[in-house]
Formats: structure tokens, C-alpha cells, sequence
């Protein structure tokens, strides 16, 4: 409610989590991560995953052209924020099911906390790097959770491949060069693995639900 310049952001980003997830799906390093359930969760929590910006000044947010170096620091900030913001969620829900003698532990947590859960790592995680050189935390590899991985990749493709006030929309094959090109620094070389094998499904996304 607050970007207009991102638009159909959230939409394009979703399906391209879920293309990716899905061709992560079968490999035996990702089965235990990215069965059914959990698979739609991430691609149920991806909306929320820019939910922080709700907390940065709209003379930084709202500013038509790049963010200088104070200000994007400011910017970096909508990751802690987000995540605080769904964390409190979370805790609230917690204590509910306490005071309600509700039974807790993993087994026991709604669908509805589940997804949360995967929402607050998508939010939190989603601009660390595999090299550990990101942010907030500076986690490194598989550290990071799979759920932010896949937004990682989806997240960067949909801002380089979109205008925004700072830059014209690249071209696909400039953008899938580019996310190539950091494969084992910024992104999980696996994701960015995903990534080429549906490269197409992306152009069709990216068509569908353009700006």
C-alpha cells in the first residue's frame, strides 16, 4: 500500500518461488526441506517477505532514484523490521495456546503458525548472500533457510527485469546472466540451477503479471 512502483511485485515473485521450489523438490538434498506442505507454505509466506518496508520513511522508501549510502542502510533495516513484526505475531499466538493449555511443541502448531514461522525466515533472510557478505546477519550457505534462498533468486530476477524510477526493465537473458554470474556468491548455486531449467516458465510469469 505504501510502493506503487513495485505492482504486480508480489504476485511475480510468489510464482517464481513456486517454480523454483518445484524444481528443487525432487533432488534428494532438498526432499527433506520441500515437501507439499512445506513447499506451499513458502509460497504462501513469499507475499510478506518485503512486510518491513511498512517501517522505512517514505522520503527513502518513496525516493524517485537511487538511495544514497546513508539511506540505504535505513533501507536495510525492512528486514529486521519485517521479521520483528511477524515475530511479535508469532509470540502473541504462542501464548494464546499457553494460557489455553493448547498442547505446543513442532508437532502440535497450527498451520497457521507454520506459516508464519516460514514467513519470518523469508522476511528476515531474504538479502543474505551464500558467500555470508549479506545482511542482516551475515549467514553463509546453507545457514540460511531454503525459503529465503528461493527468494533471493526471485526476488533480484523481478527488480532487475521490472522498471522501477532508478533504472529501465533489463532483458531476461541480461538478468539471467547476471544471477549466473553470482551463483556461489549471492545465490545458492542449486537455486540458480532451478532458475535456468525454468527459465521459460519465468518469461511467462514476467508476461502475465507485467507492471
Amino acid at each position: 500500500t505504501r510502493d506503487d512502483d513495485t505492482g504486480h511485485h508480489i504476485q511475480r515473485t510468489r510464482s517464481y518461488i513456486d517454480l523454483l521450489a518445484r524444481q528443487l523438490q525432487g533432488q534428494p538434498a532438498h526432499a527433506p526441506d520441500l515437501g507439499e506442505a512445506q513447499l506451499q507454505r513458502i509460497v504462501d509466506a513469499a507475499p510478506l517477505h518485503d512486510l518491513g518496508k511498512i517501517g522505512i520513511p517514505d522520503h527513502i522508501l518513496l525516493k524517485p532514484g537511487r538511495l544514497t549510502p546513508a539511506e540505504f542502510e535505513v533501507m536495510k533495516t525492512h528486514a529486521r523490521i519485517g521479521a520483528d513484526a511477524i515475530g511479535n505475531a508469532l509470540a502473541a499466538a504462542h501464548a494464546r495456546r499457553a494460557q489455553d493449555g493448547t498442547a505446543t511443541g513442532p508437532e502440535a502448531e497450527p498451520e497457521s503458525v507454520r506459516l508464519l514461522e516460514v514467513a519470518r525466515d523469508i522476511a528476515h533472510h531474504h538479502h543474505e548472500h551464500w558467500d555470508g557478505h549479506g545482511y542482516p546477519q551475515g549467514l553463509k550457505g546453507r545457514a540460511i533457510p531454503l525459503s529465503a534462498r528461493l527468494m533471493a533468486v526471485a526476488d533480484v530476477f523481478d527488480a532487475l527485469t521490472t522498471p522501477r524510477a532508478y533504472k529501465t526493465a533489463w532483458p531476461v537473458q541480461r538478468a539471467v546472466d547476471y544471477i549466473v554470474e553470482r551463483s556461489g556468491r549471492q545465490f545458492d548455486p542449486d537455486v540458480v540451477a532451478a532458475l535456468l531449467a525454468s527459465r521459460d516458465s519465468f518469461e511467462a510469469v514476467a508476461s502475465r503479471w507485467q507492471d
